[in-house]
């Protein structure tokens, strides 16, 4: 990759397939919602981005765009859905772990999830915040490479 620090996000490039449970926002949903998940290298190699699509509509496909501050050594990921929602969240990876966060007024937001030891799988989960104090899960989200 041209820009040194997102080399370190190698592991995490190709094509993926996703199993979202345990939705908190969707309460008719049991079991698990698919879908997919492509990392590519892009802009001559100076950002990664990740095409996500889900196979129920409720849930909005998005793009994200994941780009690396040489100066302050820290990622930042971009995100774009289709249901006209954008957020920037910060964003780390290291010893298998990624990591994003955003602190909004009355909308904060984290995921963690572990690589496995295989680098095959991809798993964690989405929480929010809107008083400040209590966390909620929203969903796991499980990804498997293709």
């Amino acid at each position: 990759m041209a820009n040194r620090m997102l080399s370190a996000l190698e592991p995490l490039l190709g094509d993926w397939n996703v199993a979202v449970s345990d939705v908190r926002f969707l309460k008719d949903v049991t079991g698990t919602i698919g879908g997919s998940a492509i990392l590519t290298r892009d802009f001559d190699d100076a950002i990664v981005v990740m095409r996500q699509t889900f196979e129920d509509e409720r849930l909005p496909s998005g793009v994200w765009v994941l780009g690396a501050d040489d100066d302050h050594g820290t990622y930042s990921a971009h995100y774009y859905g289709s249901d006209d929602v954008s957020r920037l969240y910060q964003m780390s990876f290291a010893n298998r772990m990624l990591e994003l966060w955003r602190h909004a007024p009355g909308f904060t937001q984290k995921f963690a999830a572990r690589l496995d030891a295989s680098g095959g799988v991809l798993e964690g989960e989405w929480q929010s915040c809107t008083d400040g104090m209590n966390w909620h899960r929203d969903f796991r989200q499980v990804l498997t490479r293709r």
